[in-house]
């Protein structure tokens, strides 16, 4: 099932629209969130799998960054290079299931049709709201360089703090709830873990190998 993002926009704007403005020396000073011990399985062939993996694939694909986690700086990092990277990452996964499938569990809506798995729900929500913010619209310079982890923790935290101040308004309390899950996704967005197994799958669409068996 695909999601237009660009239905999300005015709902994912609604839910954005109460975050605080927060400027790069704020969001530096506070702490990055724990983000429990969550952990993805992967197959113990994946390591076998890259380290066999042709890494000149890699440069000038569309999965460049995806390979190169270990250059990117999530507390020093803009908001709007944080899209761009949720971006690619989203367009992987479209173009993954396109080719070989959806090997995360099927969800099963309301009329008992198939729908969209969390993670990928979550992802998309993620890119959503940061489509939001890359125009300002979180009161923060989308290329300012912050730590985002540590952002999107501080913004949930206001608006929980939001929430409990007025809460006959069911639209902060909303906003509260969606803040959180965006801190968890994005908390787990950035784990080494959840990077290696992007980087399975785009080794996959580069190669054209089999399906992989991998959960994330």
């Amino acid at each position: 099932m695909k999601i237009n993002i660009n239905s999300l926009h005015t709902q994912i704007g609604n839910k954005a629209y109460f975050l605080e403005p927060v400027t790069g020396e704020q969001v530096k000073n506070q702490g990055a969130p724990d983000v429990g011990n969550e952990s993805s399985t992967v197959d113990t062939d994946t390591n076998e799998t890259q380290s066999d993996f042709d890494l000149t694939l890699v440069k000038g694909s569309a999965y460049e960054q995806i390979f190169n986690k270990e250059d990117l700086d999530f507390s020093n990092m803009s908001l709007n290079e944080l899209y761009s990277l949720v971006q690619d990452v989203n367009a992987m996964h479209r173009e993954y299931e396109k080719e070989h499938g959806n090997d995360e569990p099927t969800r099963i809506g309301r009329f008992g049709m198939p729908i969209i798995s969390k993670e990928r729900e979550a992802l998309l929500d993620l890119e959503g709201t940061l489509e939001v913010l890359s125009f300002g619209d979180g009161r923060v310079d989308p290329n300012e360089k912050i730590d985002v982890a540590a952002y999107f923790s501080n913004q949930a935290e206001l608006a929980t703090a939001q929430a409990k101040a007025a809460p006959e308004r069911d639209d902060y309390s909303i906003s509260a709830s969606y803040m959180k899950e965006i801190r968890n996704t994005v908390g787990k967005f950035i784990l080494d873990d959840t990077f290696e197994l992007y980087k399975e799958k785009a080794a996959v669409l580069l190669t054209d190998k089999p399906k992989v068996n991998n959960y994330i």
